[in-house]
């Protein structure tokens, strides 16, 4: 029934899009736990097979670019179902919320 009303609404990719940000998120935190890179580096978005990460500042980018290959197996290995075949990470400030 869901699956009807979001194909109905013509959201099915972006709420999909918004799962596999969310379990993506979670298995980066897991990884990421007690490394400095933790509070650096963030799930950003996923779009058309890539997931981007966005970090804090150039060296957590660089940091975490020798980790992306393990990243990518974990993340295909537990979400298969989002194909993802490729993750970049980029300098990405958070804008503050109001």
């Amino acid at each position: 029934m869901l699956e009807g009303t979001l194909k109905r609404h013509g959201i099915t990719k972006q709420v999909t899009a918004a799962i596999i940000v969310d379990r993506a998120k979670e298995i980066l935190s897991e990884m990421l736990e007690g490394s400095p890179l933790a509070d650096d580096v963030r799930v950003s978005s996923y779009a058309a097979g890539i997931l981007i990460l966005g970090c804090d500042s150039a060296p957590a980018t660089f940091d975490i670019d020798g980790m992306i290959p393990t990243i990518l197996a974990r993340i295909q290995s537990e979400i298969p179902e989002a194909d993802i075949t490729k993750i970049i990470a980029r300098v990405q400030k958070e804008k503050g919320n109001f």
